[in-house]
């Protein structure tokens, strides 16, 4: 997550990303919000892998990272078959449990 912010905002920012991720973890996330998550994320695979360049990338990490072709290629019909509970579980794992590695970056004063 990257929220870009002044300094003076910095606590603030962390606290409701730190918020953001445990709702994950406790409720359902909203039917609209899930698909316009789904919708952004099937439109920039599209956009991204548009040219060949990036699809040969893409395929050759995945292939390299033993996630086989398949990821690339049938990308959009593994997000869209992602459910609530998948999100929530998978967010539970990844967010609950865990202290969280909070990397700050500003720039010179």
């Amino acid at each position: 997550i990257r929220a870009g912010c002044s300094p003076s905002k910095t606590d603030e920012a962390i606290e409701k990303i730190l918020i953001e991720f445990s709702n994950l973890a406790d409720k359902k996330v909203g039917d609209s919000e899930l698909k316009r998550s789904k919708r952004f994320l099937v439109s920039r695979h599209y956009m991204d892998n548009q040219r060949f360049q990036s699809r040969s990338l893409s395929l050759c990490i995945n292939e390299c990272n033993g996630i086989g072709l398949d990821e690339t290629l049938n990308f959009s019909d593994i997000i869209r078959s992602v459910s609530h509970e998948e999100i929530r579980s998978t967010s539970e794992k990844l967010f609950k449990h865990q202290f969280p590695v909070i990397s700050i970056v500003h720039g010179k004063s």
